[in-house]
């Protein structure tokens, strides 16, 4: 497969571009206090074998480079394995006049000076380089793995094939790169693939795009591999729909196929930007407190429920005792001489009956005060309405009641005059048998309402309420305390070859296959 060197150069510069674009965190990290830090592997044992130096390190102290910067270049064949990892690493002195050896780390082997003449001697896994006042830039190969491999497979006619069988062939193309993340940090990947123009027809492409540059057609993708995995996306119900890209598959028509090249950038620092925050630790806290907020309205509507219902099968045995009444002052009516002997226990009964319906009214009266806390204006407002329509009516009861009550007084005292005031006293009992409708229908609606505030509350707790704080809880906690880990080893990987203490550093990963 074909190689255009300029192109390549060209089309890296963008890459590193684009990525910075999208990692504007990615600035470069200090070390932990206390610690060497390295990105694949940190052997700073290993000695340079391959360079004898002719300028020794005596001993006498050394400098810490300010800023060490390192892009590692990954050579791999097409199906992306890796042939050779060079790394170009750049070490920013600062302001210094001792000119005191400099310091650093590294676990590369074949190291060359690229820009200067300073020498370096390596001494207990350690590099010291001769200090000229300038900064140093140097290379060395890598052995060990690096973060993010390629996998690339390609198949013509839905059946596999190898790079080299796919030379030159026509038919259905498809090309898929998978991103190994080898590490339990995040990192970004942005792949440029290019192909010579008019290779490829009718292209699909899966997680990136394709676009035109210098006569060629290219496919660029963006995956982040290895993160639904760490997010565990699958089980959560804030990411589990969330498409998280983990490779690039390119479908397509080819003639005569043939690929320039490929190039991927990789690089950390996702999650930089997020800041800390103990919004959701108090969200979580709320949602305990409204659980128990839910569960005492539930509780109280299931007790005026319980209310509504008691208070409804009372007024239909009071409404049935005042039909009984008027009955029996009309068969008062029909048998007057013979309840003359009987009249004390007529008074009495009407007393009883009349004292009755007093307790009943002062009980409606009160029932506003004993209404359940939970209940908003509305409910309260609709509450009390409807006991103030039952306390009316049973108001007209109690005025029918004292009728009775005096009707019977008034046969007591003058059974002369009884015969003219059994018509209103039974006027008076068929008044309260037919407002007692009102009454039974006022009853009625009030356990009713009670009956459906109660229902609602326990939905409200067990479908609403509930299901927020489950997911708050659950899910959303989880996710926040993944995404802090992953922060905190982001923040830790700063190198490939290695790094001292308290400089400052930053690594990119280039991966080329021809």
């Amino acid at each position: 497969m074909k190689t255009c060197k300029k192109t390549k150069t060209v089309l890296m510069l963008m890459l590193i571009a684009l990525l910075s674009t999208l990692l504007t965190s990615c600035n470069m990290k200090e070390t932990g206090e206390g610690e060497e830090s390295s990105g694949a592997g940190s052997d700073t044992s290993q000695e340079n074998e391959s360079n004898e130096p002719s300028w020794t390190y005596e001993g006498s102290g050394a400098l810490k480079p300010d800023e060490k910067r390192e892009i590692v270049t990954v050579s791999c064949d097409p199906s992306g394995r890796i042939e050779k990892i060079i790394s170009e690493v750049s070490l920013k002195l600062k302001e210094d006049e001792s000119k005191k050896p400099i310091e650093d780390i590294s676990n590369l082997t074949e190291i060359k000076n690229k820009k200067g003449g300073e020498e370096f001697d390596v001494q207990s896994g350690k590099i010291y380089w001769e200090n000229l006042g300038e900064d140093i830039e140097y290379e060395g190969e890598g052995r060990e793995d690096i973060p993010v491999e390629l996998k690339i497979t390609y198949s013509l006619d839905e059946n596999e094939v190898s790079p080299d069988e796919l030379e030159g062939k026509s038919g259905k193309l498809k090309m898929r790169i998978d991103y190994i993340n080898n590490t339990a940090i995040p990192f970004t990947a942005i792949t440029a693939i290019f192909f010579p123009e008019g290779i490829l027809k009718n292209v699909n492409v899966k997680n990136g795009n394709l676009t035109s540059m210098s006569s060629q057609d290219v496919v660029i993708g963006t995956a982040l591999p290895g993160l639904s995995k760490s997010l565990n996306a699958s089980e959560n119900e804030v990411l589990k729909d969330v498409d998280i890209p983990e490779y690039i598959e390119i479908t397509a028509d080819c003639q005569n196929f043939d690929m320039d090249f490929s190039t991927t950038i990789v690089k950390n620092g996702i999650f930089a930007d997020i800041k800390d925050s103990n919004d959701i630790d108090e969200l979580v806290s709320s949602m305990a407190d409204m659980r128990k907020a839910a569960d005492s309205l539930a509780k109280g509507a299931t007790s005026l429920a319980d209310g509504g219902s008691q208070l409804k099968e009372g007024v239909n045995k009071y409404v049935s005792g005042v039909g009984t009444v008027k009955d029996g002052i009309h068969a008062m009516w029909e048998g007057l001489y013979a309840l003359d002997s009987t009249s004390q226990t007529l008074i009495d009964g009407a007393t009883s009956l009349n004292d009755g319906i007093y307790a009943l009214d002062s009980y409606i009266g009160k029932l506003p005060d004993v209404l359940p806390a939970t209940l908003d204006e509305t409910e309260r407002a609709a509450m009390e309405n409807m006991l103030g329509e039952l306390k009316s009516q049973i108001e007209v009861l109690y005025t029918g009641s004292t009728n009775l009550k005096n009707g019977v007084t008034q046969y007591v005292g003058g059974v002369s005059t009884i015969g003219t005031s059994i018509p209103d006293l039974y006027e008076g009992a068929s008044t309260l048998h037919s407002e007692g409708s009102n009454l039974i229908s006022g009853a009625a609606s009030l356990a009713s309402g009670s009956e459906t505030l109660r229902d609602g509350m326990i939905t409200f707790r067990d479908e609403g309420i509930s299901e927020l704080a489950d997911f708050v809880e659950k899910d959303l906690a989880e996710l926040d305390d993944r995404i802090k880990k992953l922060k905190k080893d982001d923040s830790g990987y700063t190198s490939y070859s290695g790094s001292a203490k308290d400089v400052k550093s930053s690594v990119i990963y280039i991966i080329e296959t021809n």
